[in-house]
């Protein structure tokens, strides 16, 4: 966008705040989100749903909290049909891997994938969902949940995490959400 744009002001906004960068390069605007902030960058702003760090002190649980409120949108949804609830999905994926492009918390183990950072949980959780009824979602949860947390017993999970910049940060759930989506499938199958 041009300098005097949304951009510009989020940029500018972003580079005041303590711990943040940003510069602008052509038409590109970059930024070195390294810890979060009540105020935003651009990725940042997507990004952020609940910040449990600042309320108290651990980003202990943000997935959980993320995938329970994406979990809340995918059955607020379900009666509108699969169609809507795929289309909610890429939309919240591709967000996703723009809104975490670039950050990273050099005070996680996970260096690149913040704990702060739960628009990736909540694209795993409604793909995990579609076109499912309640008892398959919540099945669907538990398993994306397990997948997530436990990314080394189910296969690719990790693998997909490897993947550069807010592509890893988004693939490993969209990959333990398939598991998620699997297994509620095969409890429908079982109940119906």
């Amino acid at each position: 966008g041009a300098p005097g744009g949304l951009g510009g002001h989020l940029v500018a906004a972003r580079s005041r705040l303590p711990g943040a960068s940003a510069t602008r390069s052509g038409d590109a605007t970059l930024h070195a989100c390294s810890e979060p902030n009540l105020v935003s960058c651009h990725h940042g702003f997507a990004a952020r749903k609940l910040i449990l760090r600042r309320l108290r002190g651990s980003d202990a649980g943000s997935g959980t909290i993320g995938a329970a409120v994406a979990f809340a949108l995918a059955m607020a949804i379900r009666p509108l049909g699969w169609g809507i609830q795929a289309g909610v999905f890429a939309v919240v994926a591709m967000a996703s891997v723009w809104a975490s492009n670039g950050m990273h918390d050099p005070t996680s183990a996970k260096a690149g994938d913040p704990g702060w950072v739960v628009v990736d949980e909540a694209a795993g959780m409604l793909l995990a969902t579609i076109g499912l009824g309640f008892t398959g979602a919540i099945a669907a949860f538990v398993v994306f949940r397990l997948a997530d947390i436990f990314k080394r017993a189910f296969p690719g999970v990790s693998r997909a995490e490897s993947l550069p910049g807010g592509w890893g940060v988004t693939a490993d759930d969209v990959v333990a959400g398939i598991y998620g989506l699997a297994a509620g499938w095969i409890v429908t199958a079982v109940i119906s």
